[in-house]
């Protein structure tokens, strides 16, 4: 029952942060509230699906929070690239995505490349992940033999992404595209599972009490707290989001350039200060509450109160998150706190 609980609110988060909480579902329009439901169903099955493959295939292999994005981002290789061919498609939405910085030997525009790859990792994949699993732990969380499940939605999930929005638009990328796509999501695969595998120590049994506590000794206080995090990525979350709505009339390769400075800062902050997780997925998910609102205030009323109603059930999902977790780290650095210097060296000649 635990296991289909926390699979289940993670595939939710997913779907609902990919598309809802961002305010994609107002792209057309104000949405009839069955036709917003069966968006949500369908976006649970393919986002949340793939969350889920995601977090457990990475943590079976000990890749890590890299190999965690590494999957992330071959996710949405896959994702625009084969299953909706936004990276591709000219006239996607009627938004003309590419038109601005178009690459005619890539096929597509830098500034769209760049931009919806980081949401999907980022927002649509990390985040959730990083607040399910403070609230639920990082350990896999599935038998191996379930994974079926979720991986049986993932393919049901995309196929009917891939006939609405590709084979009723009337778009087809060409062969070489596609199997570029498919390649360079492969390619990201097979580095988490051969260059990143084993990243991560094994999870300690039980038994090792003494061990586990001088490592919360020797970790506690390091690097960005859960306050600092939040506010590191909300601002770097701003800044990328602004970075992307810079005028037309800018050049697209100083959006590029800005854009990709917010990706390179974003991963130093991660490799270097090590923000807690769950903080800078919160300040990441804050983010999206104001775009999405934003969204919805250029559609309408009904969308407005809308929006307003899925940030206050986001901001109080991630206050009872926070709660759960600081209290967490409080007993983890009491408990090192209490463990003399000489502990460490006493468990090691045992």
């Amino acid at each position: 029952m635990k296991t289909l609980l926390h699979t289940l609110c993670l595939a939710v988060a997913s779907g609902v942060t990919a598309e809802f909480l961002l305010g994609d579902q107002y792209l057309g329009g104000f949405e009839p509230v069955g036709q917003q439901v069966a968006s949500l169903l369908l976006f649970t099955a393919f986002y949340g699906s793939a969350a889920v493959l995601i977090r457990e295939l990475a943590r079976r292999a000990r890749a890590g929070w890299p190999g965690i994005l590494m999957l992330a981002l071959a996710f949405g290789v896959i994702e625009e690239g084969v299953v909706t061919q936004s990276l591709f498609n000219p006239d996607y939405v009627g938004a003309h995505l590419i038109a601005f910085g178009f690459i005619p030997w890539l096929g597509t525009a830098g500034p769209w490349l760049l931009f919806v790859l980081t949401l999907h990792v980022v927002w649509s994949i990390g985040s959730p992940i990083a607040v399910m699993e403070a609230a639920f732990g990082s350990r896999p969380w599935m038998r191996a033999g379930w994974l079926a499940v979720p991986g049986a939605f993932f393919v049901l999930g995309g196929l009917a992404i891939f006939a609405v929005s590709t084979l009723a638009g009337g778009f087809m990328a060409n062969p070489v595209q596609l199997g570029v796509s498919v390649l360079v999501a492969v390619a990201l695969i097979v580095l988490t599972f051969t260059v990143l595998r084993g990243r991560e120590t094994a999870v300690r049994r039980p038994s090792d009490v003494g061990a586990d506590q001088s490592r919360a000794r020797r970790t506690a206080g390091r690097g960005l707290g859960y306050a600092a995090s939040v506010v590191t990525a909300f601002v770097l979350g701003t800044l990328f989001q602004l970075a992307d709505n810079l005028p037309h009339a800018v050049s697209p390769w100083l959006v590029a350039a800005a854009l990709i400075a917010v990706i390179v800062a974003g991963l130093l902050v991660g490799f270097v200060l090590r923000p807690d997780a769950l903080g800078f997925g919160t300040g990441a998910i804050l983010t999206y509450c104001w775009v999405g609102l934003a969204n919805a205030l250029h559609t309408g009323p009904a969308a407005l109160l809308e929006q307003i109603a899925l940030v206050v059930i986001a901001i109080g999902v991630l206050t009872l998150v926070a709660v759960r977790h600081l209290r967490s780290v409080r007993r983890e650095r009491q408990a090192g706190a209490r463990i003399p210097q000489h502990s460490s060296t006493e468990v090691a000649g045992a």
